[in-house]
Order: C-alpha cells, then structure tokens, then sequence
C-alpha cells in the first residue's frame, strides 16, 4: 500500500477519507450579510420611490395625466406577478448571488433606457424602463431572504433578518428624499443617472463580500450537489435544506427524493391563504401610502421635499422597529402577537395621516414608524411559521412575493380611483385604507401558526 503524501489528507479511521476543509460559507456575519443585501435592496427601493414625490413633476413633463402616471408605480409592481413564481425555482439552480447581480445588471439597464426617455420625452419607453426595474426589484425581493437564510446560522437570522427587512423602508426614504433634491437643482436626468450609478456600488459590494454557498461548495467539491458522492450534506449551517438546492444522500433509494418533492398545492392551506390575504392587504396600503402621501401632501400646500419627508418618516423610524421586532421574536419564539399587534397599528395609523396635518400628522408618522412598521421585518418569518412544512420554503417563497406583487399593483392602481383625476381627494382613500387594514389584521390573526 502506497503511503499517504503529505500533501494528501490521511484516511478516516473508519476507512473512508477525510472531509475535505472547507470555507462554512454558511456562517457570515448576519450584519455583513443583512447590510450587504441591505444596500442591493435599497438600490431598487430608491429606483422604486424616486417617481412618487416628483410624480407631478413628471405628469408636466411628459404631459401625462393622472391615470397614466399612476401606472408608473403600477407597472413596476404587476411585472412581478409574472416572473415571482420562476423566480424560486431559479434562485435554486444558480444560486442567490447570481440571481441579484443579473437583477442589478436588468435594473440598470432600464435605468439607462428611463434616462433615454427623458431626453425624448417618450411616455411608453419611461413605461417599459420601470417595467424592466420591476423585474429586477421582485428578484431581488425574492432572493434577499433566500441569501439571508443559507448565509446566516439560524440562531442569528433574527438579526439578519431584521437588517434586511427595512431595505423596502429605507428605499423609500432614499427615494422620496434624493429625488426631488437633485430634480430641483440637476434636473429629471439625474435622477435617473444617481439611481444606476448606486446600484452598481452595490453589485460590485455583492461580489467582494457575500459569498454564496452554493458557489462555495461546488468550487471545493469540484461537484454538483445531486452527483453522487458529494458530502456538502454535512456541512454545519446548511438550514435551509433545499432553499439552494436539495441535497440527496449518496444511500438514498432512487425515486424516493422525488416522492417527497415539495408541490404547489401543498402551499395552500387555510392558515396560509389568511396569511397571504394579509400579506395583501399590508402591500396594498404601503404601497398607497408611499405612492400617493406626497402628492396629497403637495395639495394640501407642503413642498415636495417636505411631503417626501413626511412620506418616508416612518420608514425611516422602521431602522429602528423592524429589528426590535425581529429581535423579540426570536426571543419569545413567537411571531403572531407582535404581527398582528403591529399590523393592528398600521392601517389606523396611515388613515389619520391621509386625513391630518399639522402635529396630529406628526404623531400618526411617529406610531406607524414605531409600532406599525414593526410588521416590516417579521412578514417572512411568519410566513415561514405558517407553512405546514419547511421543505415547502423554496417555491413557497414564489408565492409569498407573488402575493406581495398583487398587493402592490392594487395599491397602485386601485387606490387611484379614489383618489380622483388630480390624487387630491384624500378622505374616501383613506377609508378605503383602514377598511383593508381591518380586514387583514383579522385574517392574519384567524391563521395558525406552528
């Protein structure tokens, strides 16, 4: 028997070799990983929201009127109704990281066609730029928590978790705060420009300091993970268990993954259609608030920039409550009391800002920061809680994102109508907003929760 070099590892001593040594890419640090993704999230966010505080901007330039320039938030949102069920069975095959860098690459590039747009002054091709920025934005929705959850060990995704969690909040901040700044002093192009040039930044972070398990094990395996023999099955941290990819073991019986092969229908359940109906109702009244505060703001005699201000405050205060709550639920092991305390909070509180000015105005900002947008970080982990089963997470996480894609679109489009042609008349959408709060805080608090 040849003896083993020393550049070869020597046998196990049940006979088999050793383990090869790898990097566990399964255990970065939640803050890098929730701030890195952080940063990608509110680079689409700030694509997102630098339309609504210069909307009537816009609807001058372009000469749009209000139905149309509604649909510049519209369309963003109901292009991910197509492409948020591929999106899961795709982040499984090539991984997370690719999966937001190709996003990043798509959400540039419609950045650069917005910026064509304005120097033509072409309505349809501004249209199809924030369509192309849509798809990117629900990829990257969708793969930011499939990152956080294979990067991160599950006793710390908490943190993680609730980091992430505030890129929509933060986004909108960015966006309502940023874009009227610069369209006063550089003009709509600019806009457009400072929007692609951050998403870039944010990539090349992506690329120097996540790394994606995935991509770890089968640079160190030399392997597929379904190929025979591969041993990435063991690797400490690997708790998604299939939310990457689905990883067989070298005994097991042909045929029999298959027969547990997660399936659609498994999904809907009565917990989670409730779940999903609040989930609907949550983006529904975000994304109406978001869209439309500043220009009901703006008709009720506030500047752009203040209106933008007033907007994302409570996003902005988010930085501070969607951890705490996701703290807390790791800490009492519990999601549902504090969803549903924080969602109970959340549409009262944006019916008195819709229907306030003045300090009343101020204090309604303050407990939907605080209180209501402590919702924002825990959403996913409820929605985890209320699956009958985790191997149902990869493509489950498809539908999770498509339901928030519905949400959106109605919160664009409907709310609309009861805003009128000029989106000034404020009261029958504010009521509009707390019937729907209503209605999703009692469906969030019907469904069960393991």
């Amino acid at each position: 028997m040849t003896a083993p070099s020393a550049d070869r590892p020597l046998p196990a001593e049940s006979g088999g070799a050793a383990p090869r040594k790898t990097q566990d890419s399964h255990n970065q640090s939640p803050l890098k990983v929730g701030g890195i993704l952080l940063l990608v999230g509110i680079s689409v966010g700030f694509m997102q929201h630098r339309v609504p505080t210069i909307m009537l901007d816009i609807m001058e330039i372009f000469r749009m009127d209000a139905g149309t320039a509604s649909w510049l938030m519209s369309i963003f949102v109901l292009v991910g109704v197509l492409v948020a069920i591929p999106t899961g069975s795709l982040a499984q095959r090539f991984g997370f990281k690719k999966m937001i860098l190709a996003a990043i690459a798509l959400a540039v590039v419609g950045s650069v066609i917005g910026i064509a747009a304005g120097e033509m002054r072409s309505t349809s091709l501004l249209l199809f730029s924030r369509a192309l920025e849509g798809i990117a934005l629900t990829v990257i929705t969708a793969c930011g928590p499939i990152g956080v959850s294979t990067c991160v060990r599950p006793e710390r995704l908490g943190t993680a978790m609730g980091i992430w969690g505030v890129w929509g909040s933060l986004g909108a901040v960015v966006g309502a705060v940023v874009a009227p700044s610069v369209f006063a002093s550089l003009g709509f192009v600019w806009v457009w420009i400072i929007t692609a040039g951050f998403a870039i930044i944010a990539a090349v972070l992506l690329i120097l300091l996540i790394r994606d398990p995935q991509d770890v094990r089968k640079a160190s395996s030399g392997v597929t993970p379904d190929t025979p023999g591969d041993t990435t099955r063991d690797i400490p941290g690997d708790i998604t268990h299939g939310v990457q990819d689905r990883v067989q073991a070298p005994d097991t019986e042909p045929g029999a993954a298959s027969q547990d092969k997660p399936r659609y229908r498994e999904i809907f359940t009565r917990s989670t259609v409730l779940y999903l109906f609040g989930f609907i109702c949550f983006g529904l009244i975000l994304l109406a608030f978001l869209s439309f505060m500043p220009s009901i703001l703006r008709s009720k005699g506030y500047d752009a920039t203040l209106a933008g201000f007033i907007t994302t405050f409570p996003s902005l205060l988010s930085i501070i409550s969607a951890p705490v709550f996701g703290i807390l639920s790791d800490r009492i092991h519990r999601v549902k009391p504090l969803l549903v305390a924080a969602f109970a909070v959340f549409g009262p509180a944006v019916f008195v800002m819709f229907m306030s000015t003045g300090a009343v105005l101020w204090v309604a900002a303050l407990v939907l920061g605080l209180i209501g947008a402590g919702c924002f970080g825990i959403f996913l982990a409820g929605w985890t809680n209320v699956l009958p089963r985790p191997e149902l997470i990869p493509i489950a996480m498809g539908v999770f994102i498509l339901a928030q894609c519905i949400g959106q679109f109605l919160g664009t489009y409907l709310i609309q109508f009861f805003l009128g042609p000029g989106l000034d008349q404020y009261i029958p959408a504010a009521f509009a907003l707390l019937v729907i709060g209503v209605l999703g805080t009692v469906s969030l608090a019907l469904a069960r929760y393991r």
